[in-house]
C-alpha cells in the first residue's frame, strides 16, 4: 500500500458521505479551503508523530496541485502551512525539491504575505548550495524574485555571491546556470544603472571574453557561441523586465520611481540599452559574428547584416525598429525573405 492509499484509508465511509451531502452548498472556493485545512491538519499531525517523510512530502505535493485555486487573500490555513514547513521531516531531498516547487507554485500569494515569505526565500537560498536541489531551488526563487521584485531586491547581496557560484561551477546544467541568470536580471531589474553595472562587468565581462575568445578560434565551435549568445539575452531580456508586481499598492510609487533610475532613457530603448554601455564590445563580437559568411546561416546577404549591425549599435534605436529588423534578418536567415530585400 502506497502513501496515497493509506491517507485515504483514514477516511472513512461515513465521513465521505457526510462529505458529499454538503458539496452542493458550498462553492468550489468553499470546498478547496476546507479541502486544505483538512491537509494542514493532516501535515500538523504527521509532524507531531514524527511520521516519514514519505507521507509529509505527499501531502506537500497534495497542497502544491491546488495552487490555482487559492484566492491571494487566503490567511486562514496556508499561514499554517507555511509555519509547519520548517519542521518537516527534510531527511531526503525528494521532499526538500517538493517543498521548493511548492514554495515557488505559490509566489504570488507569498507576495501578499511577507512576513511568510522571508523565511521561505532562505529556504531557497540555502539549497542552493546543495548540488542535488539547484533545479527545484533556482525554479523557486526564480518564481518568488519575478513577482516581488521590490521586496527581493534587498537581496541582491546575499543572492548574488551564490548565483556567482553557481554559474562558475562546471558541472551545472545549463538550463539551472541560464535560471540563475534569470534570477540575477530580475533582481537587478529594479536597482539604479550603477549597481546593474557593477554587477554585469562581475557577471556579463566573463562571458563576453568567452564568447570573443570562441570566435577567435579557427575552429570555433558555433553550439559554444550560441549557447553564450544565449546566456547573455537571458540575462539582458531578465533586466528590462516589466512584469505584473504583487508588491502591494503602498509600493507602487516606489516601483515607479526604482525603475525611472534603471535609466534615464525610455522604456522602449531600455533593452539595447546594455549595448549601448558597451558599445566597444557589443560591436566587435556582433561584427565579428556577422562577418561570418555561414554564422548563422549562409542565407542572409551582406547587406542583412550590415543593416543589422548599424541598428544594434545605434544610438537612437527603438525597441519596435530593433524589433522588426530582427525579424527580417530573422526571415533572410530562413531564405522567407523577398529577393528585392
Amino acid at each position: 500500500m502506497d502513501v496515497f492509499d493509506k491517507l485515504k484509508a483514514q477516511i472513512t465511509d461515513e465521513n465521505l458521505m457526510e462529505f458529499t451531502a454538503i458539496l452542493p452548498i458550498f462553492s468550489l472556493q468553499d470546498l478547496i479551503c476546507t479541502y486544505l485545512a483538512i491537509l494542514v491538519n493532516y501535515l500538523s499531525i504527521s509532524i507531531e508523530q514524527n511520521q516519514s517523510w514519505q507521507i509529509q512530502e505527499s501531502i506537500i505535493q497534495l497542497i502544491g496541485a491546488i495552487y490555482e485555486y487559492i484566492p491571494s487573500d487566503e490567511d486562514q490555513v496556508l499561514p499554517r502551512i507555511f509555519l509547519l514547513l520548517p519542521k518537516l521531516n527534510f531527511s531526503n531531498s525528494i521532499i526538500i525539491n517538493t517543498t521548493l516547487i511548492v514554495l515557488g507554485r505559490y509566489s504570488s500569494w507569498l507576495g501578499n504575505h511577507q512576513d511568510i515569505l522571508q523565511n521561505c526565500v532562505h529556504l531557497c537560498i540555502n539549497a542552493l548550495s546543495n548540488s542535488e536541489l539547484i533545479q527545484s531551488a533556482s525554479i523557486a526563487l526564480k518564481e518568488l524574485i519575478k513577482e516581488n521584485r521590490i521586496y527581493m531586491s534587498k537581496y541582491l547581496n546575499e543572492i548574488f555571491p551564490i548565483m556567482k557560484s553557481v554559474l562558475d561551477n562546471i558541472h551545472v546544467q545549463s538550463n539551472d546556470r541560464i535560471r540563475c541568470l534569470s534570477i540575477i536580471g530580475y533582481i537587478l531589474s529594479v536597482h539604479p544603472s550603477k549597481i546593474v553595472i557593477d554587477h554585469l562587468n562581475i557577471i556579463l565581462v566573463p562571458e563576453v571574453n568567452k564568447l570573443l575568445d570562441y570566435l577567435s578560434r579557427i575552429d570555433n565551435n558555433q553550439e559554444n557561441i550560441c549557447t553564450t549568445l544565449n546566456f547573455i539575452c537571458v540575462l539582458i531580456t531578465a533586466i528590462g523586465y516589466y512584469g505584473n508586481q504583487n508588491d502591494g499598492e503602498e509600493n507602487e510609487q516606489q516601483l515607479k520611481t526604482t525603475e525611472n533610475s534603471i535609466n534615464p532613457v525610455k522604456k522602449e530603448t531600455y533593452d539595447v540599452t546594455l549595448s549601448k554601455s558597451y558599445i566597444d564590445w557589443t560591436t566587435c563580437w556582433i561584427q565579428q559574428c556577422l562577418n561570418d559568411p555561414n554564422f548563422p546561416t549562409s542565407s542572409a546577404k551582406r547587406h542583412h547584416r550590415e543593416t543589422l549591425l548599424k541598428v544594434v549599435t545605434s544610438k537612437q534605436t527603438s525597441r519596435s525598429n530593433f524589433k522588426d529588423h530582427i525579424n527580417t534578418f530573422s526571415l533572410a536567415c530562413r531564405e522567407t525573405i523577398s529577393q528585392e530585400n
